[in-house]
């Protein structure tokens, strides 16, 4: 028989209030927080490294618990950080004699650092009484290796394959093992991509909630997959090491990672960062407070739909998740500083694709200013100024999505003397070495388009400085290409036409509707007709300068425009080629002949 005991019930007066502390303060992470009515809610959270989880339950009997024992590795140390984050945790206490278990206790840490020896109290707001008690603790270690990598994205994770391949030894740090592969496959790429397919798939006889609550653990699943592949294939390797922690420099080669009995130093003479970017917050009243406040990655992770989300900021990010929610049945609410969106696109492109938003019922407010987030009882009331009106909206989430910036913040860059830039991010030249020429930093970290395959592209430029002849540089990248994931997507590659205009370039536009492209019958057998296609051509050379495509398959469509643009390929070639029937594709044998301008 095998048996474990997996999650402890804590009863609470304030739920929502227990959830902040223990999540804010003690540190647990949120598994569940699950709320199929107003009556029922179940709220998980875990420990640190916990095989056991506690669940917060609303209960006249609040505060009652007793005698929970948190054992930890370093107390001195959890101590601290607990009391850094506003937990009265009372002084270190040890047994004394320790060889005596009926004798008393002495103040501070039991001088041998004994397990199950040395302890401290502290209680959450409603009462609950925690013990803290340390077993496991150990001295520093150190390791060296040939290549440091500190963190596992796209980029970082790339190179450490290869090297670990070409026999280099390798550690790679990775500050949370949710977190083993990187944003996209995790909390990105692969999860929103997923919910843009499901939300597709949702019926009008579905309910909505449980709809999107399988939906959620169809998500879950995959990214789960994809964790603990990340982890095999390269902790696999002989020559490879994954570690879990928080890396800080410590001096030009050498990190720290962890604290305490935890802590180990990695020494190397080749360290890549690739830490990527984190969210940033706007300074608008109440919202860092407000508890409908919600990140991408907890938007995503939430098992119940909000029923009205607001999303602050037009830009990919706030535009897909508006989509997606809205498609699977939430009101949604966009509100955007400037006076349309997607202000890089022509204004027939940005034109299209809000009218494809508004016409899936996304209610989207251009030229609004958020001036103040005020929680209520069921909501949360969003002040915004539009028309030199003051405007309210209602919400039960609040996403905001006003960009994101390179992560940083702990890292002690200035004990390894790697400059930043004045918008925080790694400053790297052509190579991407840093200040530090031993020192690289790939993916967002470095102030770079934010994209996955950006990423992968640094690695290859950082791979051939470390094993190929040190030629690729950044500037070897043309025509990337981005795509905007709503239904239909919008892909873009190139000048948009108002660029080429202003570069004084004589160009040819063609352009024309999906519903119209009668080369294109694959939209009509998918029943999704909306969108357009548009291209802008040098009259003179007959090469594409730049393209955007808003239609079924633009994802993909994009790829062979942008290889063309690289290749030197004209558009006359790429109207007259062959290619397969039906798709997407065929619509290059028509659309470069419907010239505008």
């Amino acid at each position: 028989m095998k048996a474990g005991i997996e999650v402890v019930t804590l009863p609470v007066g304030d739920v929502d209030r227990a959830l902040r502390f223990y999540t804010e303060r003690a540190g647990f992470t949120l598994d569940v927080d699950y709320q199929p009515s107003d009556d029922f809610r179940v709220v998980q959270l875990t420990p640190p490294g916990s095989a056991c989880s506690v669940q917060l339950v609303a209960d006249a009997a609040a505060g009652s618990t007793r005698g929970l024992h948190l054992v930890v590795d370093d107390i001195e140390t959890t101590r601290d950080a607990l009391l850094g984050r506003g937990v009265a945790v009372s002084a270190l206490r040890h047994k004394a004699p320790l060889d005596d278990w009926r004798g008393g206790w002495a103040p501070g840490l039991e001088p041998s650092r004994a397990d199950y020896a040395t302890f401290a109290d502290f209680s959450d707001p409603d009462g609950n009484r925690w013990t803290l008690q340390e077993r496991g603790f150990r001295a520093d270690a150190t390791l060296t290796a040939d290549v440091l990598v500190i963190g596992f994205g796209k980029g970082g994770k790339t190179a450490a394959h290869r090297l670990a391949d070409a026999g280099r030894r390798v550690v790679l740090v990775e500050r949370s093992e949710n977190m083993y592969g990187g944003t996209c496959p995790n909390v990105g790429c692969v999860p929103t991509k997923m919910l843009v397919h499901y939300a597709g798939n949702r019926r009008l006889e579905d309910d909505a909630q449980a709809f999107f609550a399988s939906s959620v653990a169809g998500v879950r699943a995959l990214t789960s997959a994809f964790r603990a592949g990340n982890f095999e294939a390269l902790d696999g390797k002989d020559t490879a090491t994954v570690i879990t922690g928080s890396a800080a420099f410590v001096d030009p080669h050498t990190i720290a990672v962890g604290e305490g009995a935890d802590r180990i130093t990695v020494r190397a003479p080749v360290i890549l960062i690739n830490t990527g970017s984190e969210p940033m917050l706007p300074d608008i009243t109440g919202l860092a407070d407000s508890r409908r406040l919600v990140s991408s990655t907890q938007l995503i992770q939430q098992d119940r739909l909000p029923g009205r989300l607001v999303v602050i900021g037009g830009g990919y990010l706030g535009l897909e998740f508006a989509a997606i929610y809205r498609n699977f049945g939430a009101e949604v609410t966009v509100l955007e500083a400037a006076d349309r969106l997607l202000r890089r696109e022509d204004d027939d492109v940005a034109g299209a694709v809000t009218g494809i938003l508004t016409g899936d019922g996304v209610r989207v407010v251009t030229g609004a200013t958020v001036v103040d987030v005020r929680d209520g009882e069921g909501a949360a009331t969003v002040v915004y100024e539009h028309a030199g009106q003051t405007l309210t909206v209602e919400a039960d989430a609040i996403l905001a999505a006003t960009g994101r910036r390179p992560a940083t913040a702990g890292l002690n860059l200035e004990a390894a003397g790697v400059r930043t830039t004045p918008r925080g991010a790694v400053e790297v030249d052509d190579h991407l070495r840093t200040s530090q020429p031993h020192i690289f930093a790939l993916g967002d970290v470095n102030g770079g388009p934010q994209f996955t395959y950006v990423a992968l592209d640094d690695a290859r430029i950082v791979l051939d400085q470390l094993l190929g002849e040190g030629r690729r540089t950044t500037t070897d990248r043309v025509a990337v290409p981005h795509t905007l994931f709503i239904t239909p997507p919008l892909a873009t590659v190139g000048l948009t036409e108002r660029e080429a205009r202003a570069q004084g370039r004589n160009i040819i536009v063609s352009r024309e509707h999906v519903a119209d492209i009668v080369a294109m019958p694959r939209a009509y057998t998918v029943e999704e007709t909306r969108g357009l296609m548009k291209f802008v051509v040098d009259a003179d050379t007959d090469l594409i300068l730049g393209a955007a495509l808003l239609s079924i398959d633009a994802q993909e469509i994009v790829n062979t425009v942008a290889l063309a643009i690289r290749h030197g390929i004209t558009a006359g070639e790429l109207r007259d080629s062959i290619y397969t029937h039906p798709s997407s594709t065929e619509a290059l044998n028509e659309v470069f002949d419907k010239r505008i301008a």
